[in-house]
Parts: C-alpha cells; structure tokens; sequence
C-alpha cells in the first residue's frame, strides 16, 4: 500500500507543480445552428496543501474572449424628400431674407450662412412628430444676433414673389427675397476612430435657387440647447455647387469613434433672390460618411 501511495506522489509531480492538477475535456459543441459561435477546451485548476496547512490558498483561472466586430458605416436619414411649391407657401416655413431698396434700385438680401455660422445660433429636430417615428420631433431654431436688414427674417411670408400689400393704407409696406427652412436629422454610426463626413449636391436643374446647409452635432445639450461643433455651407448658388465636409477631429470626437448613434441636426435654407428660374427645379442633397479601418 505504501508503494502504491508513493507512485501516486510521483505521477502528480510529473502532471504539474506546486500541487496543482490540470485536466482537460471537451465540452459539448455549439448549436451548428447557431453562426459565429465557437468554444474552447475548459480547463480546473486544483491547490492542494496537507491538513496542518494554515495561509492563504489560492485557485486561478484565465478565460480568453475573443470577439469578431465587423468595420462599420452606416447612416439614417429620417427625411428622404423636401417640396416647397412657391405657388403656395401657407405650410411653409419662409421668411422674409431682406428687402428692397429703393436708393440702389435692387434688393438687399441676408447673409443667412454668417448668421447660421453665428455663435449662439442653434437648430435642432426636424420641425415635426411624425407617427410611427419616434426618432422625429419638433426641435427648434435660434438665430441670435440678428440686427438691421436681419431682423426681417421674423416676418413670414406667405407669397411669391415677396411683397406685402396693405389695404388699409393703399400701398406696399415691405418687398424682397424670401428664405425658405426646412429640417431634418441625419444619424450616423461607425467603429471606425478616423472619420469623415461629406454634405453635396448633384443633378441640379439651372435655375435652383441657393442652397445653404449646416449640418449641428449635439454636443452636451446643456438645458437641451446643442453646443457641439457646427459646420456651414452653401451647397448651391447661380449654378456653382459647393460642398461641406469635415472630419471627427474637427467634430470634437478626433481618434474616437461615433460612439453609437450620433444625430446630425441639418438646418437647410432656400433663398430666392432672384436669380431662381420658372419651372420644376431640383436637387439631389447626398451625405456621405466615411471611415478609414
């Protein structure tokens, strides 16, 4: 008996040391069923001291994960279309961009892209709750500063070509250019640490009016007012096609990813100044996302 004990001493210090046993066996295997799946061999680890030990004993195991995540761009653009019909501007959202001036004999028109790029100046949501989205709602806008021929940008406007007539008085009270808004929230999403956004327009019909873009990240949202980086831009003026681009590090987010999704607040602007032609006009606005893996 002693002889047996003794060879069972030896056959242990020949597995492992320290009195630690190792053992292996195969676990049942992945539900073939199920892609993308795959397990190892487990394995125990056993410390053993004799019965007079006092001390800390301690067991260690270490599990390795390995997880396959795919490279990642993706975007969603919760409004796919935009109609303005000058015909009718009663559901529009279209203000006064200015007026006309007597003295030159022309009309004088904002600068809606400084006033957008303005500090203090702020958009968010897309101006409405459509049902069965619960990605859209109202928001609002804030153009700060506004001062002199700006401040004609609080007066709506109804009418195309602009011009106010009063009855009571018998005559014109304001005539000018009109702007147009419209909103819209684009989201994107990628794992990718050097990213890159890009806002253009193609397949523009002659005779479009000019197109100005900003494009608002959120930011902290303090009191639910976005403070993240602003980027603006006409896209499209008397035939000229612009772009708007930027990249994470100028976003704020340099070497970091999007962080899940990241809502783009976009605020477009319609002027018509004069230079838009009759007829159906279009535009195609593209936004496109990239990251480099």
């Amino acid at each position: 008996m002693k002889y047996l004990m003794l060879a069972g001493s030896l056959l242990l210090g020949a597995l492992g040391t320290a009195g630690a046993e190792d053992f292996r066996w195969t676990p049942p295997p992945c539900d073939p069923k199920v892609t993308g799946c795959s397990t190892g061999n487990g394995v125990v680890d056993v410390q053993k001291e004799d019965q007079v030990f006092r001390g800390n004993l301690s067991s260690t195991l270490t599990e390795n994960i390995t997880v396959s995540i795919p490279a990642v761009v993706a975007m969603h653009l919760h409004e796919k279309s935009w109609t303005v019909d000058l015909f009718n501007l009663k559901n529009c959202d279209c203000y006064r961009a200015g007026e006309h001036n007597p003295t030159t004999g022309r009309d004088d028109v904002i600068d809606i892209e400084a006033i957008m790029n303005r500090a203090g100046t702020y958009w968010k949501g897309d101006n409405q709750a459509i049902s069965g989205n619960p990605y859209s709602f109202a928001g609002t806008v804030n153009l700060a500063g506004l001062t002199g021929l700006e401040t004609q940008l609080k007066n709506r406007v109804e009418s195309y070509p602009g011009i106010v007539y009063d009855n009571a008085k018998g005559s014109v009270t304001w005539k000018g250019p009109i702007i147009c808004f419209n909103r819209k929230i684009v989201e994107k999403f990628t794992n990718s640490t050097n990213w890159k956004v890009n806002v253009s327009v193609s397949g523009v019909t002659p005779g479009f009016p000019k197109l100005v873009l900003g494009d608002m990240l959120p930011g902290t949202m303090p009191g639910g007012v976005p403070n993240g980086a602003k980027f603006v831009k006409t896209l499209y003026s008397n035939g000229v096609p612009g772009s708007l681009d930027f990249t994470n590090t100028q976003a704020g987010l340099g070497g970091k990813t999007t962080g899940g999704w990241l809502d783009d607040y976009i605020l477009e602007a319609l002027v018509f100044d004069g230079s838009e032609t009759a007829g159906d006009k279009t535009a195609a606005v593209n936004f496109k996302l990239t990251g480099t893996f």
